[in-house]
């Protein structure tokens, strides 16, 4: 598991942790983990993905609602009130 590369191992086990949101690099891990009960997605540069879990992954700067994940909103000072989430380096410095 990684962002852009693997860094560590994980099991399937810790996959299933509630509340993770799994973006798949590749259509391989999006074919397999689709096929669990996992929230996940695959994108490269859309406006906007829908999760398996019916989330809307929004790109960066782009409008939501309140089933919409906002993604990085750091760096273009994006508001975020009315998402259903926010995707950030510095979550702590938001509040949903």
């Amino acid at each position: 598991m990684g962002h852009n590369e693997p860094c560590y191992v994980v099991d399937l086990e810790f996959l299933g942790i509630k509340g993770l949101w799994i973006h798949c690099k590749n259509y391989e891990a999006l074919q397999d983990l689709s096929q669990r009960d996992l929230n996940v997605f695959f994108h490269t540069d859309e406006d906007y993905v829908l999760t398996s879990k019916n989330y809307i992954w929004a790109y960066p700067g782009k409008l939501g609602g309140k089933y919409t994940i906002c993604v990085m909103p750091e760096w273009n000072d994006f508001p975020t009130n009315g998402f259903a989430g926010i995707c950030s380096d510095y979550i702590g410095d938001y509040k949903c």
